[in-house]
């Protein structure tokens, strides 16, 4: 769907609420209530916003190569527009050279019938069945086990490595064609249970509950800028226990989530010895750098 919240805001002075596909909402009626609006619904298929947003783009259609019309503004200070249902037809007598795709030569006659199609048959979206195999399965189980140690340093360890991986697109079997991908997330729910995700905007806010490390499959479409991908097999289980195990050290207490306990993470990990942070750091200089 839409929404009228501008995401580019760079006079807030305060956060905004998330809204994260697969973590803020997950059904229809919660991303209702987050504000978006729905872009298939109409009369009927050609009254969808969808519908008369691509058609405005095709009637004002750009030739192939050729030079932007001058009254069409493309700056990036341009005074942005978010028209629902109600007032498209405003919109269009108003705005008719800013249809979509914005910008460029447009859709093809043929992608403009595939896409109108769909909405005739009422803009079904199936749902991808994902059947991990047992390779996938069995490295889940074994990595959650591994993250979810309940001594006082492996614990501290597990979050460190969370903080710093979860940006992370990992995956098991040392091949990146036709794999599925993993994230690193923080449950309320242990293993074996289904996920139920931490909600925080930051990945060390205070999750207010006790919580779990899980690996989640990636879902949606692969967007190249966030596709940060990591190796996560039994060579790096060794190595993170080389490095964070082989020396002898305690940690008492735990931080906590607090701004003060999390402020400064020089100091909330400084149990953990430096050596072994910063050389997993430069042993995987490549995905620090990327992310």
């Amino acid at each position: 769907g839409a929404t009228k919240l501008n995401a580019y805001d760079g006079t807030r002075q305060e956060p905004i609420v998330p809204t994260r596909l697969f973590t803020d909402a997950n059904s229809e009626e919660e991303w209702r209530n987050a504000g978006f609006y729905s872009i298939l619904s109409g009369q009927n298929a050609q009254a969808s916003l969808l519908y008369r947003m691509l058609a405005l783009g095709k009637t004002h259609q750009f030739k192939d190569n050729s030079k932007l019309p001058e009254e069409l503004d493309i700056s990036i200070r341009r005074e942005n527009q978010c028209p629902t249902v109600d007032n498209i037809s405003e919109y269009e007598k108003s705005y008719p050279l800013t249809g979509m795709p914005f910008a460029v030569s447009g859709l093809t006659d043929d992608q403009f019938s595939t896409i109108s199609g769909w909405l005739y048959q009422g803009a079904k979206v199936s749902e991808d069945q994902v059947e991990l195999n047992k390779n996938e399965i069995s490295s889940i189980e074994e990595w959650e086990s591994y993250l979810n140690q309940t001594s006082n340093q492996r614990k501290l360890v597990s979050r460190w490595l969370y903080e710093h991986l979860f940006l992370a697109h990992l995956y098991f079997d040392g091949k990146q064609d036709n794999t599925h991908f993993f994230e690193l997330v923080r449950s309320y729910s242990p293993p074996g249970e289904p996920i139920s995700i931490v909600k925080t905007r930051l990945p060390n806010s205070e999750p207010e509950h006790p919580i779990y490390y899980r690996l989640r499959l990636v879902k949606g479409i692969t967007v190249h800028k966030r596709h940060i991908t990591l190796l996560f097999d039994d060579k790096l289980k060794k190595h993170i226990e080389k490095l964070f195990f082989t020396d002898k050290w305690d940690v008492d207490i735990l931080p906590g989530y607090d701004y003060e306990a999390r402020a400064n993470p020089f100091v909330t990990f400084s149990a953990i010895p430096a050596k072994a942070r910063y050389q997993f750091l430069l042993d995987h200089a490549e995905y620090f750098t990327r992310t």
